[in-house]
């Protein structure tokens, strides 16, 4: 198993990944 952590502001790039975590002022929302 590998795991890659992809920090963006791309929609598109959130788009092509299994799992999203949304942080909003240093917070995951």
């Amino acid at each position: 198993n590998q795991t890659f952590v992809i920090v963006t502001h791309s929609d598109y790039v959130g788009g092509r990944t299994n799992r999203i975590i949304q942080m909003k002022d240093g917070e995951v929302v």
